[in-house]
């Protein structure tokens, strides 16, 4: 490999930098939506473990372990699958603001019950 075909020092920093963010990004996950992902054996343990280490230090230290193996692993269908998880993330918060909604208008009106019913009736 000559000089114009390797990344830059700067590039390959920049590129392991943001392998490392997505690591952190699934460290945030809960184990449920972890299970989702097609991640290597010693990736989804080294996830599950950062969620149990309490100190600062020691996080941040395991965190660039997580990195490490993220450089083995091809980050396309890991950032695939969050973007399928936070899609559904979004759809159940909207599910949520939707139910809070018409909580409040059968709270607050009349007619709200009838026009609720009205909206899920199963047609005979």
């Amino acid at each position: 490999m000559n000089e114009q075909e390797r990344p830059s020092k700067t590039r390959r920093k920049k590129e392991m930098h943001e392998l490392q963010v997505l690591g952190e990004r699934l460290v945030e996950l809960h184990p449920e939506q972890l299970a989702h992902l097609a991640l290597p054996e010693d990736l989804r343990d080294a996830v599950l473990e950062a969620g149990r280490i309490p100190g600062r230090e020691a996080r941040r230290r395991h965190l660039q372990y997580i990195g490490r193996l993220m450089r083995g692993v091809d980050p396309a269908p890991i950032r695939d699958g969050l973007e399928i998880l936070d899609g559904r993330s979004r759809e159940q918060v909207a599910r949520q603001h939707a139910i809070e909604r018409w909580r409040g208008r059968l709270l607050a009106e009349d007619g709200a019950l009838q026009e609720f019913a009205a909206g899920f009736a199963v047609p005979e």
